[in-house]
């Protein structure tokens, strides 16, 4: 009788590997099973900004790019379209 909260959630690897179609799909199909469910309040992704300074899977979970400027420094990049989906989840069910 307790609601669920999902606090680390995302596809595997996220969009490692140029995955990112992959990774917007998984939150568009996945979401919406656990909106239905009723029980569950919260669905946290892992995470909103890559990580690039990792070499694994762990470094594209983002929902937003980072990208390193002229002076080597890191600033946020674009959207990718696991953001677009999240969102579209989010909106949907806020109406």
């Amino acid at each position: 009788g307790k609601p669920i909260w999902f606090t680390e959630g995302n596809r595997r690897n996220g969009s490692f590997q140029g995955h990112e179609a992959e990774q917007a799909e998984y939150l568009r199909r996945f979401l919406p099973k656990l909106v239905a469910d009723g029980r569950v309040q919260a669905y946290f992704v892992y995470e909103l900004l890559d990580e690039p300074y990792f070499v694994t899977g762990e470094r594209a979970y983002g929902l937003v790019t980072m990208e390193r400027d002229a002076k080597k420094r890191l600033r946020l990049g674009r959207k990718k379209p696991a953001f677009f989906a999240y969102l579209a989840v989010i909106r949907s069910n806020s109406e």
